[in-house]
C-alpha cells in the first residue's frame, strides 16, 4: 500500500504538479520560498485571489440569505393572506346569497298568496251582517233531450287544490264509450285535461320553502361573524410570529456564513490555514444548503402556525355558510321555477329540496354536500393551495442560493492544488539545494555574504505584500548561507 501511495505521488509530481513545480523553482528565491511555504507560495495567489472573490461572494450571500429569508416569510404571509381574503370572501358571498335567496322566496310566496287574499277579502265583504249578496244569474233554458237525468240537475265536480298540505280529491270515474241515455247512440269518450294549479295553491308549499331559507339564514347569521373574527386572529397572529421565526433562520442560515467569511479573512492574513484538514468553509455551507429547506420550511411554519389554526378552527362555520348560501339558492331558484311553471314536475323538484339535505352534529347543522357557488372554494381546495404554497418558499429560496455551489467548487480546486504542492515540498527542498549549491560555489566568506545580502534585499522587494514568505525567506537564506563553506580569500 505504502509503495502503492508514492507511486501515485511521484506521478502525480511528474504530471499534475510539473508545471507548479517548475514555475516555482525556476529562480532562486521562488525555489526559496517554496521549500520555505512547503509549497504554498506556488499557489498563493491563486488561493489570495480566490479567497478575496469567495468573501466577496460571501458577504454578497449574507446580504442574499437575510433577503432570501426575508422574501421567504414575505411569501408565507402573502399566502396566508390570500387564504384570509379567498376565506372571508366565500363568507360574504354566502352570506349575501342567503340574504337574496331570502327576499327572492319572500317575494314569490306574496305572489302566490296576494291573490287569495283579494279574494278572502270579497269574501269577507260579502259576509258582512246587512249585506245582500247579488242574486244568482237564472238558470238558462235546457231542451229536454240536453237533460237525460230527468230534470235533475247535475253534481258539481269538486276543485282539486295542488301542494303540499291540499287533501288530494278523488280520482275522477273514466269515460268510456257507452251508450247515452235518450238516444241509444254510443260516443267516443272526451279527454280531461288535467288543470293547472291556480294561484294561491301552491302557498303551503312555498311556505316550507321559505321556512328552509330562513332556518339557514339565521345559521348563517351566526356563521358570518364566527368566520370573520377568526380571520382578524389570524391576521393578528402573524406578527409576533415573524420576528421570532426571522431571528431563527438568521442563527440557523445567516450565522455559519458570517463564520465562514471571519475564516477566510484569516486566511489572507494567514495563507497557511488553507492547510487545515477539517476545511471549516466547505463543510460550513454545506451545512448551511444541506439544512436550507428544513430552516426555512420551519421559518416558514412559525409564521403560518397561529393563522393555520385559525383556518382550522373556521372550517366548519365557513364550510356551513358556503352550503347554506348555495341550499338556499337552489331553494329559491327552484320556487321561481315552481311558481313560474306550475308543473307537477316543478313542485317535485322544489319538494326533493325540502327539508334542506343536513345532518345534525351538536348544536350546529352541517351540510352533507357543499355545491361551489361562483367564486367559492371548499375549505378542502383552500388549505391544500396554502399548502402547496408554502412548500414552494423553501423550494424557490434553494435556487436562489444556489449561486454558492460554484465559488465553493472552485475554492476546492484550491485547496487541492495547495494540498499537492505541500506533497512536493521534498522536490522543492531538493531543487532549492542544488541552486544554493551552485550559486554560492567557490565563494569566499565576503562573496557569500555579498550575495547573501543581495538575495535578502530581493526577497524583501519581491515578498514586500506577504510579511510570512518574506521574513521565512530571510530566514532559510540566513541560516542556510552559514552552513556554506567559503572558499580561502584569494
Amino acid at each position: 500500500m505504502k509503495m502503492r501511495t508514492t507511486f501515485l505521488l511521484v506521478l502525480f509530481l511528474c504530471l499534475g504538479a510539473g508545471s507548479a513545480i517548475a514555475d516555482c523553482c525556476d529562480s532562486f528565491i521562488g525555489c526559496a520560498a517554496a521549500y520555505a511555504t512547503d509549497g504554498l507560495s506556488c499557489v498563493l495567489q491563486e488561493i489570495v485571489s480566490t479567497v478575496k472573490h469567495l468573501i466577496e461572494l460571501m458577504n454578497n450571500l449574507t446580504l442574499r440569505v437575510s433577503g432570501n429569508t426575508q422574501r421567504a416569510s414575505d411569501e408565507a404571509r402573502q399566502y396566508v393572506s390570500q387564504t384570509i381574503a379567498q376565506i372571508r370572501s366565500d363568507a360574504s358571498q354566502s352570506s349575501t346569497a342567503l340574504a337574496t335567496a331570502l327576499q327572492q322566496a319572500n317575494a314569490i310566496y306574496k305572489q302566490e298568496t296576494a291573490l287569495v287574499s283579494a279574494s278572502a277579502g270579497i269574501a269577507a265583504q260579502e259576509a258582512k251582517p246587512g249585506t245582500v249578496a247579488p242574486p244568482p244569474p237564472p238558470p238558462s233554458p235546457r231542451p229536454a233531450s240536453a237533460n237525460p237525468t230527468g230534470g235533475r240537475q247535475p253534481v258539481a265536480t269538486p276543485v282539486v287544490r295542488r301542494g303540499i298540505g291540499a287533501t288530494p280529491a278523488a280520482p275522477a270515474p273514466q269515460q268510456t264509450s257507452a251508450p247515452i241515455a235518450g238516444d241509444g247512440a254510443t260516443r267516443p269518450a272526451v279527454p280531461v285535461t288535467q288543470a293547472l294549479p291556480k294561484h294561491g295553491e301552491l302557498a303551503g308549499l312555498f311556505e316550507k320553502a321559505v321556512a328552509e331559507i330562513q332556518k339557514a339564514k339565521a345559521s348563517g347569521d351566526q356563521d358570518l361573524p364566527r368566520v370573520m373574527q377568526l380571520m382578524n386572529q389570524a391576521e393578528q397572529s402573524e406578527g409576533p410570529a415573524l420576528q421570532s421565526a426571522l431571528a431563527a433562520a438568521d442563527q440557523a442560515i445567516n450565522e455559519p456564513i458570517r463564520k465562514v467569511v471571519s475564516f477566510l479573512n484569516g486566511m489572507l492574513a494567514d495563507p497557511t490555514t488553507i492547510f487545515d484538514p477539517t476545511d471549516i468553509v466547505n463543510q460550513a455551507a454545506d451545512n448551511v444548503l444541506a439544512n436550507l429547506d428544513t430552516n426555512i420550511n420551519q421559518m416558514t411554519n412559525t409564521i403560518t402556525a397561529g393563522p393555520q389554526a385559525a383556518f382550522d378552527a373556521a372550517q366548519g362555520a365557513h364550510d356551513d355558510l358556503v352550503a347554506n348560501g348555495r341550499r338556499a339558492q337552489l331553494l329559491a331558484a327552484a320556487m321561481q321555477t315552481a311558481y313560474e311553471q306550475r308543473t307537477q314536475a316543478a313542485q317535485n323538484a322544489l319538494g326533493a329540496l325540502l327539508p334542506l339535505t343536513a345532518v345534525a352534529t351538536g348544536n350546529a347543522t352541517t351540510a352533507r354536500t357543499v355545491v361551489p357557488l361562483g367564486n367559492i372554494v371548499a375549505y378542502g381546495q383552500i388549505m391544500n393551495k396554502f399548502k402547496s404554497d408554502k412548500q414552494q418558499v423553501a423550494v424557490a429560496a434553494r435556487q436562489r442560493m444556489q449561486v454558492l455551489v460554484p465559488a465553493l467548487a472552485e475554492f476546492k480546486a484550491v485547496r487541492a492544488k495547495a494540498a499537492a504542492a505541500r506533497a512536493a515540498a521534498g522536490t522543492y527542498k531538493t531543487n532549492f539545494n542544488q541552486k544554493l549549491t551552485a550559486t554560492f560555489a567557490n565563494k569566499t566568506q565576503a562573496e557569500i555574504n555579498t550575495l547573501r545580502d543581495q538575495l535578502v534585499a530581493q526577497a524583501r522587494s519581491q515578498y514586500s505584500g506577504d510579511p510570512r514568505t518574506r521574513d521565512k525567506v530571510i530566514a532559510l537564506l540566513q541560516s542556510e548561507t552559514a552552513r556554506l563553506k567559503a572558499v580561502p580569500s584569494r
